[in-house]
């Protein structure tokens, strides 16, 4: 297996380059936080390339970093939370940094800190899928723009509190339970909208943000886990429009109000 070994100041460069190389994903997992004017100029860089960016950072330290995680948001990056996090990996589809070092210009460069970095599929994937299965017991900062949040145990949903939904449920609250439903149902199909200001979706195997597209229902990390078998019936977790619990596949990736709503051809 070919991996580097980079120290103290070498560091944040490489982590720089990791950025702007970047096609597809980034992915930054540093429980502590801050952005000096170089980093983020790379991260508005990938964002503007449209490369997808995770931010996992420390619950505890939710307060501490509101302005940088709205100014994250406000790239369209998405950002989550974990309890306890003291992981430090940094990764892209072509590298992965494993370190000691926080996402911290402090640490880079008053700390004696170690990394190593890899272009290697096999450490990139294994990183990768490691790197999913945290987030998806963390927890969103961002729901508003996804519309709605997973708990921290597992994949179970909540429909986001809106002034849409607040708006249904009380001019509804006089009206049957079947009304109620169906209005509610309405609400929770509501395309949401990315910072991008482009209609959302959902991966069908993760639940992670995509942009809407029948053709490619997968997050990249799942697509990479798909393609070994390349089954287009195997059946999948989540509907590709609403996000919603659903045996789906990659030959039918839409719930029925969905296909009905979004997938259906036009004449």
């Amino acid at each position: 297996m070919y991996f580097k070994i980079k120290t103290n100041h070498e560091i944040s460069p490489d982590i720089i380059d990791l950025i702007i190389k970047a096609e597809k994903q980034i992915d930054i997992i540093s429980p502590y936080l801050d952005l000096w004017n170089h980093l983020q100029s790379s991260l508005e860089a990938a964002a503007k390339r449209d490369v997808i960016i995770n931010v996992v950072f420390r619950a505890e330290m939710k307060d501490k970093y509101k302005d940088i995680t709205k100014w994250l948001m406000d790239i369209g990056a998405h950002v989550y939370m974990v309890d306890k996090l003291h992981t430090k990996v940094y990764c892209s589809e072509r590298t992965v940094i494993i370190t000691s070092m926080n996402l911290y210009d402090y640490s880079a460069k008053n700390s004696e800190e170690f990394a190593l970095t890899s272009p290697e599929d096999e450490l990139i994937e294994q990183t990768q899928k490691y790197i999913a299965e945290l987030r998806s017991r963390a927890i969103p900062l961002d729901t508003k723009k996804v519309g709605r949040v997973f708990d921290s145990v597992g994949k179970k949903e909540t429909e986001a509190s809106t002034s849409i939904s607040r708006s249904a449920a009380s001019s509804t609250k006089s009206s049957s339970a079947k009304a109620n439903a169906t209005s509610e149902t309405k609400v929770a199909r509501t395309p949401k909208v990315s910072a991008r200001g482009e209609a959302g979706a959902f991966c069908v195997r993760c639940g992670e943000d995509l942009k809407f597209n029948m053709e490619k229902p997968l997050c990249y990390n799942c697509y990479k886990s798909w393609s070994k078998y390349k089954n287009p019936a195997f059946v999948e977790k989540f509907c590709h429009g609403c996000g919603k619990a659903h045996k789906s596949s990659l030959e039918k990736p839409l719930c029925m109000p969905c296909w009905k709503d979004r997938g259906r051809p036009t004449a």
